[in-house]
């Protein structure tokens, strides 16, 4: 059984332990560096005061299987409506509903924030993510072509959009 709660920071090394094989391996991050343990604690920081950042917890174990968070699209305050969620697994926990378990919490979380629209980064290809995406609402909306070089490759990177609430006609700030 899974367990989804608000991160802590004493998640903070197993969280970055599920986040290092994908810098090392995967051009799914453009990060080419692990961050050191005070790096991640920070960003975590970081985003905590502004949006929601969930682990999944294996009832049995004990164990983050997986985490998701959304940061700010933009800094300008005209973003101030939308944002970009994250999303990481351990690979061995992928079709297990956990992603689905963790997207759907943090856009209730964010609803409570009156977020609107989500804007997912992909890198591509990456049909996975695309299609976890898309079963979740999510619609393409954009492409850069080779914009970001890893693993002796270039990548492009896909954009999708997902809107969680109607559009009001005059938001409140």
């Amino acid at each position: 059984m899974i367990q989804i709660r608000p991160v802590t920071l004493q998640d903070t090394q197993e969280i970055l332990d599920i986040y290092t094989p994908y810098v090392e391996n995967t051009p799914i991050t453009f990060e080419l560096q692990v961050p050191s343990l005070e790096e991640f604690t920070l960003r975590i920081k970081g985003i905590i005061k502004d949006y929601p950042y969930f682990v999944a917890v294996d009832s049995t174990s004990q164990k983050i299987v997986g985490y998701a968070y959304a940061g700010k699209l933009r800094k300008q305050e005209a973003f101030s409506h939308c944002c970009e969620p994250s999303i990481y697994l351990k690979p061995n926990e992928k079709h297990k509903r956990i992603g689905s378990l963790l997207y759907a919490t943090l856009e209730e979380a964010l609803l409570k924030q009156q977020i609107i629209s989500l804007y997912a980064c992909i890198t591509s290809p990456n049909d996975e993510s695309i299609h976890f995406h898309e079963k979740h609402g999510y619609t393409i909306v954009g492409k850069f072509t080779n914009c970001g070089y890893k693993l002796n490759a270039w990548h492009d990177v896909v954009w999708m959009e997902k809107f969680i609430a109607p559009l009001p006609s005059c938001p409140q700030t």
